[in-house]
């Protein structure tokens, strides 16, 4: 079995069972092999071609980076509509499900609070997570270290505080 396809094994069991631990230890093979390394770009990147209505583009684009975006409920969420604009209906439900449960099971990681972050592959997840399922906008974010790591800190609408961890958290803030 490739490096692709025991990943893809893992995430499909991550996704019938949706665990902390499920869900982390893809993390962890995804991060072993250096699919993280501008993740939250290639989410950004993701969500220009799908906004912009470059659908089949935004489609070759997902299959070009997989699994790099396989973590990333926004990226899901966006392929999902990529996938509906060009008449795939039934893959579009899919992975707007994925998206949802991927969502879910962040939100089984943690708390938000500095203890207890949520867990991210990719920082850019960040703001839609925050916004679809704990429904709620953000009006600023930035980073804070707390016992020894450090934070991303996403500052709701209503002055609350969610703390995430991200797999590409320390490449998008800079080393030490």
């Amino acid at each position: 079995m490739s490096d692709v396809e025991a990943i893809m094994a893992a995430t499909t069991r991550m996704l019938r069972d949706p665990t902390e631990q499920n869900y982390t230890h893809v993390i962890k093979m995804l991060t072993a092999r250096g699919y993280h390394k501008g993740i939250s770009k290639k989410v950004r990147a993701m969500e220009d071609l799908e906004l912009s209505g470059r659908h089949d583009e935004a489609i070759a684009f997902f299959k070009k980076v997989n699994p790099a975006l396989i973590l990333s409920p926004t990226a899901a969420m966006l392929y999902g509509g990529a996938l509906r604009s060009a008449g795939q209906t039934d893959a579009a439900e899919t992975y707007a499900m994925a998206a949802c449960t991927l969502g879910d099971v962040i939100g089984e990681t943690g708390d938000g609070s500095p203890g207890r972050p949520y867990k991210l592959f990719a920082a850019a997840d960040a703001g839609g997570f925050i916004e679809l399922h704990l429904e709620t906008g953000t009006v600023k974010s930035g980073a804070v270290e707390y016992g020894g790591q450090r934070l991303l800190v996403h500052v709701t609408e209503e002055g609350k505080q969610i703390c995430f961890t991200a797999a590409d958290l320390e490449e998008l803030l800079g080393a030490r």
